[in-house]
């Protein structure tokens, strides 16, 4: 619940020359092993960093060798695609598009495959790519691995902006604030089907933070986050703030993502947090796998899902994951009192599947309020702003199933086993969610292309139903 966020420690890095290696093992652009060209039709310019800006850049075989000089070619061309063959891109300023790149589009080339060029920080510049008031830009399959602060961030009134297919990992800053791929006063756009990996802070993050602007119409969206605020408290995987807009903030869909190992030692951390009055948010059809690092020292305040200050927020049809440590509410309402236009109406939590894997009790705590309580809500909320109701409950090991809150517990819930199965959570046919629930099918084909959920990390809580 903050305006303002500090980057805690450092994840683990892949250093430049081992990433360079990984590139060198792979066709090389330029080389005498060029792939077929089926795909140039799909480009306007090319781009390599082993081409030349000495070339005409209209081909792969006679690329540009610099994004300057590819972006400079595009804004004078009628037409507005560059592909940018595999090899790393060194980076030591954001790759900066503005007004005059309106309808470009930076993504990869075909032949040489998804996120095979590499935009590379080197651990030192803060942003990788900055999208600032442009609109009907397109960044696609790209690897974007290594900066400080931004991996990639839209703001500035920038509209219509796609973010899809891409690899965004290794943000290494303690500053604030930090978030692999942001929409910040970027209405209308959409991040889609990315992979966000290795983020010591906040995933993917969508902004209204001040008066006049507008996250509307923003969708979030088959999207992979793994080991992400693994360092810092008070963060989010997935993360909304209408500070200074509140309801007019508009209308946000957090849909058919995927989030595995989110959390760290430090606790207080969330895999979805609708912050700062958030409202009108949409969260369905995801899958929210369990927390890590969670223990009997520092689970204050973690919970899978936490409203703070926000309205009419509707989480509806999600598979969520509570995992093994008994310590993780389900979701947390949190009101402020300070201001009376901080209204929390119409916050639902319905036909959910809630999943646990614990022994023993469940205990939780946020804040001054621990039990064994899976709701929490303190004591400036109203108790009629709040609908759980109508959500599974099951838990694979040997603990307790808890439906209750400190306030407001589930007034409606349903006691058996979803019949989960596999790293992505699917449902057989016969579970009872879809009889009793009416459960939509999770979609799943999450991630860039050809990207497969491994079995790695915490463990589902449904891999204890053979035991």
């Amino acid at each position: 619940m903050r305006s303002r966020r500090f980057l805690l420690a450092r994840t683990a890095l892949l250093s430049l020359p081992v990433a360079l290696a990984l590139v060198a093992s792979s066709t090389v652009p330029g080389s005498s092993k060029v792939p077929a060209e089926a795909n140039e039709g799909s480009c306007t310019f090319f781009v390599s960093p082993s081409g030349s800006d000495r070339n005409h850049g209209r081909s792969a075989r006679e690329p540009f060798g610099t994004l300057e000089h590819a972006q400079s070619a595009l804004r004078g061309s009628r037409s507005k695609v560059v592909c940018l063959r595999a090899g790393i891109y060194p980076l030591d300023e954001p790759l900066m598009l503005t007004a005059a790149d309106d309808g470009e589009t930076w993504r990869y080339y075909p032949d040489d495959g998804v996120n095979t060029a590499a935009l590379h920080g080197g651990d030192r510049t803060p942003r990788g790519i900055e999208i600032d008031g442009a609109s009907n830009v397109t960044i696609n399959g790209l690897s974007v691995e290594h900066f400080t602060t931004f991996g990639i961030e839209a703001k500035g009134g920038a509209t219509n902006v796609t973010i899809e297919n891409c690899d965004v990992g290794f943000l290494t800053s303690k500053k604030s604030p930090s978030d692999a791929i942001a929409l910040s006063n970027a209405p209308h756009s959409t991040i889609s089907h990315n992979y966000v990996h290795d983020i010591s802070s906040f995933g993917i993050a969508v902004y209204a933070y001040y008066a006049g602007q507008s996250a509307d119409g923003d969708v979030v969206t088959g999207n992979v986050l793994e080991r992400v605020t693994t360092a810092e408290g008070d963060a989010g995987a997935i993360y909304t703030d209408m500070f200074g807009t509140g309801s007019a903030g508009g209308y946000v869909t957090i849909s058919n993502n995927y989030v595995k190992d989110w959390g760290g030692p430090s606790g207080n951390q969330h895999a979805v947090y609708l912050d700062d009055s958030s409202s009108n948010v949409t969260v369905t059809g995801n899958v929210f796998g369990p927390p890590q690092d969670v223990t009997s020292t520092n689970y204050s305040g973690t919970s899978a899902i936490f409203v703070h200050n926000g309205n009419h927020n509707t989480v509806t049809g999600n598979i969520v994951d509570l995992g093994n440590s008994g310590h993780v509410v389900t979701v947390n309402w949190s009101q402020d009192n300070t201001s009376a236009s901080h209204t929390m109406a119409n916050n639902t939590f319905t036909g959910n599947i809630v999943a646990s894997s614990y022994a023993g009790d469940q205990k939780t705590q946020q804040g001054s309020t621990g039990g064994p309580y899976s709701y929490v809500q303190n004591g400036s909320v109203a108790t009629s702003d709040i609908t759980i109701q109508n959500n599974i409950y099951h838990n694979y090991s040997t603990g307790t199933v808890n439906t209750t809150g400190n306030r407001v517990g589930d007034s409606h819930p349903l006691l058996s086993n979803p019949l989960l199965s596999g790293v992505s959570y699917q449902l057989a046919g016969n579970s009872p969610a879809y009889s009793t629930l009416n459960f939509a099918p999770i979609v799943g084909g999450w991630g860039p292309p050809g990207f497969v959920v491994r079995e790695t990390g915490s463990a589902p809580s449904h891999a204890l139903r053979h035991r």
